[in-house]
């Protein structure tokens, strides 16, 4: 009888929320089965996985049913996980908690095994994350036109579209969301408040803006969002571009944008691709016709078999541009990258700004049968000169730096946390940044809350007419956070040093 006893381990079950919470975790049930699931995946996009069996064994000894055979088939392999799988999502107890137990367990064990290759450009994506995904490089929404960030739960107005209905509503950079139709948005996730704020095209969404002290209600026409560019003529014979993102769409804007400085004399052009995270291969060669002679290599492609693949521009070339400037920042990534050491190999071309992010790899996305998707690298590309980047980014042959501010981490103060005067906190870096850029001199830059720090402190608050106080709170630091933005953007000719750098260069 001894023999036949069965160990039963109690131990803390994480409940559907908690599991929810920590879901970049759930792949310890994965260790197991790592590398087994891509040849599912594979025969699940096209069609080749057969319905399950019920007659399907575990690969175990039945000798030693604690021990499992030592070398396993692909076969074996898959009867494995899908042994493992039924009886998680029949016998599992806590399958019923779950909305969905089958998908949701399939779901966290494809993430698991993404998760534990080392490649963060390889990922798993249901649809509606996969629409989000697109929406995010086209972006071809329904919504209102703006781009934000959060600081502290805070999410705060960075770019106001042209022509959008935010901007025709009066929105600002550096407005605090507080209300979106009579929901409280502090401390919503961004993905949250963007699926408020989207919607049907003609519809209102009504938006609560904290601007400075005062609160702005605003009632403003969701419209489609398909801009990725923005262009203007900045002084006789110099253009400015700024691509944010490699979108379908935006080879025909930035050929619309090309053709109306050519027509108004551009012979100069500024390409701006701070903050841009990159796209589609197809928009960035098209993009990058328009500078190249014909039949010049843009990007060299290196596959899993140490196969290389050139892929040259085509005959759409603007003939006019004599001289190109490209600012870079540490955000500017993948397609950016390899726009910006295109035309740098091929033309010699000034890059201007910071040192850029470090995607090599190009990535492609395989539609599954359920309207999901698996995306992943496929190759790492090389510029025109050979240069790998992946991890290691473009270094400028200009290095011209932004105000600290817009370096310092992101500040994480707790919603009680309060920082008083002879504390050190990460968060008063930001703040002590944010004091010098708006012209007070906070002595130090360290996150030591000294004399001097206050002094700064209440020589800002004095100046917005705000009540004075010695302590330092999470929605202070949003204010800082605000208050930035909404002076770069008012003073952005004089503020944008890089702007102005690259602007000297070709004139």
């Amino acid at each position: 009888m001894e023999d036949n006893k069965v160990n039963v381990k109690l131990e803390k079950h994480l409940w559907p929320d908690e599991i929810k919470s920590r879901q970049r975790k759930r792949s310890i049930i994965l260790v197991v089965i790592v590398g087994l699931l891509f040849s599912f995946a594979f025969g699940w996009a096209t069609g080749r996985v057969n319905s399950r069996s019920n007659n399907n064994q575990p690969i175990v000894n039945p000798e030693n049913p604690n021990t499992t055979t030592p070398v396993l088939t692909p076969e074996q392999q898959f009867s494995k996980f899908q042994y493992i799988y039924e009886v998680l999502s029949n016998n599992w107890y806590f399958s019923n908690e779950m909305e969905d137990a089958g998908n949701q367990i399939m779901d966290n064990a494809i993430n698991g095994m993404l998760e534990l290759n080392g490649d963060p450009h390889t990922s798993y994506m249901s649809q509606e994350e996969l629409k989000d995904f697109e929406e995010g490089i086209n972006q071809n929404f329904v919504g209102i036109g703006v781009q934000y960030y959060q600081v502290d739960g805070y999410s705060i107005v960075l770019k106001v579209f042209n022509n959008s209905p935010a901007e025709n509503a009066g929105v600002l950079p550096g407005d605090i969301f507080i209300e979106v139709d009579g929901v409280n948005v502090v401390d919503l996730d961004t993905d949250t408040i963007s699926e408020m704020v989207k919607g049907e095209e003609n519809t209102i969404v009504n938006i609560v803006f904290q601007r400075n002290e005062e609160l702005v209600e605003t009632n403003i026409s969701r419209a489609p969002i398909t801009s990725t560019t923005y262009a203007e003529i900045l002084e006789p014979g110099i253009g400015y571009l700024e691509l944010n993102s490699f979108g379908l769409s935006t080879p025909n804007e930035v050929e619309r944008e090309l053709q109306m400085m050519k027509d108004n004399g551009v012979t100069k052009i500024v390409i701006d691709v701070r903050d841009n995270s990159g796209g589609y291969l197809q928009a960035l060669n098209e993009i990058a016709s328009f500078f190249l002679e014909p039949n010049s290599v843009i990007i060299q492609q290196e596959d899993v078999d140490g196969h290389i693949v050139k892929t040259f521009s085509t005959n759409n070339q603007f003939e006019n541009f004599e001289d190109i400037v490209i600012l870079i920042n540490q955000n500017s990534a993948s397609a950016a990258e390899v726009l910006a050491l295109a035309l740098r190999d091929n033309l010699g071309v000034e890059l201007v700004g910071t040192k850029t992010f470090g995607k090599g790899t190009v990535q492609t996305t395989l539609p599954l049968a359920d309207g999901s998707s698996l995306k992943y690298t496929i190759a790492q590309w090389i510029s025109p000169n050979g240069e790998k980047i992946h991890h290691s980014g473009i270094e400028p042959t200009i290095e011209v730096k932004s105000h600290e501010v817009f370096y310092a981490n992101t500040p994480s103060l707790k919603e009680d946390e309060i920082i008083h005067v002879d504390e050190v906190s990460e968060s008063l870096i930001f703040a002590q940044q944010a004091l010098d850029f708006l012209g007070f001199n906070p002595g130090r830059f360290d996150g030591y809350f000294s004399q001097e720090t206050l002094e700064a402190y209440h020589q800002y608050q004095e100046a917005n007419e705000l009540e004075t106080s010695d302590q330092i709170t999470r929605q202070d630091i949003s204010q800082f956070s605000s208050k930035v933005y909404q002076k770069y953007n008012s003073q952005m000719r004089e503020l944008d040093i890089q702007l102005e750098a690259a602007i000297e260069l070709v004139r």
